[in-house]
């Protein structure tokens, strides 16, 4: 005959601390900001927990989340910082949350991080929008940026073909990026706007094992050397290839 138990609690306060801590443990973190909703008692009892919260200020930033983000901060308990500034703002240009970067602005002040970095996110997940309205806004690009090699190594050409009209220099690190990144049909559009090439392009695809990158690179007459023998040698099949294409007097 089946038993019935039945449990009723009455006051929440009363479990023990260690049970709580027990519960939310197996919480993801993304369930934190709604349980805060629930009751008083329950707000109290997550509110000592802004380790997890400080995890969600990127993710809730690349989702464009406002609430989550405000949210995070007031449990936290901590003024806008140099640190939350930047999980912010790189959060909003990885995600492409330009409605998110106006609100930092205006709620972070001084602390939002508008430099080269935000650029750079963003062109590594071509998100020429935020670009455009990043270099609209007057965020500074500065000597630290690769607006360029992240665009290439993301495989995103309009990105790089609006840096080019805007005054942005390919250079062979942006052919070096687009090699490592697997993407044969824009660096064939890159040997037709001629940017510059060199000895390291082909290291990146013999060293990840790419055979196809590889083969198109040295059949179009990128220069290389031992170096990029030596970053094929845990493939067998690349170092084959480029032994035979090659022979024993590869220039050092």
């Amino acid at each position: 005959m089946p038993i019935n138990i039945s449990l009723e609690v009455s006051d929440t306060s009363s479990l023990p601390l260690a049970y709580w801590e027990m519960i939310f443990s197996f919480l993801e973190d993304h369930w934190l900001c709604p349980l805060t909703f629930v009751c008083k008692e329950w707000r109290k009892k997550l509110a000592g927990r802004a380790t997890r919260c400080s995890r969600l200020l990127e993710p809730a930033a690349m989702a464009g989340q406002e609430v989550l983000l405000s949210w995070c901060l007031s449990i936290m308990k901590k003024a806008p910082t140099q640190t939350i500034g930047r999980i912010i703002c790189v959060g909003a240009a990885k995600g492409g949350q330009i409605p998110i970067l106006r609100w930092w602005k205006k709620v972070g002040g001084s602390w939002c991080a508008w430099d080269a970095e935000i650029y750079n996110q963003a062109a590594f997940r071509g998100h020429l929008h935020m670009i455009k309205y990043l270099k609209t806004g007057g965020c500074p690009m500065g000597a630290n940026s690769h607006v360029c090699p992240n665009a290439a190594y993301g495989g995103h050409r309009e990105v790089i073909q609006w840096a080019s009209e805007n005054g942005i220099k390919c250079t062979s690190e942006t052919f070096r990026s687009a090699a490592a990144g697997g993407h044969i049909e824009l660096m064939a559009w890159l040997k037709e706007i001629n940017c510059p090439w060199d000895e390291e392009v082909s290291v990146f695809p013999a060293y990840l094992g790419r055979l196809d990158v590889l083969q198109w690179l040295l059949d179009n007459g990128c220069p290389y050397d031992t170096r990029t023998e030596m970053a094929a040698e845990t493939h067998p099949e690349v170092y084959r290839f480029i032994l035979e294409r090659s022979g024993p007097t590869l220039a050092i």
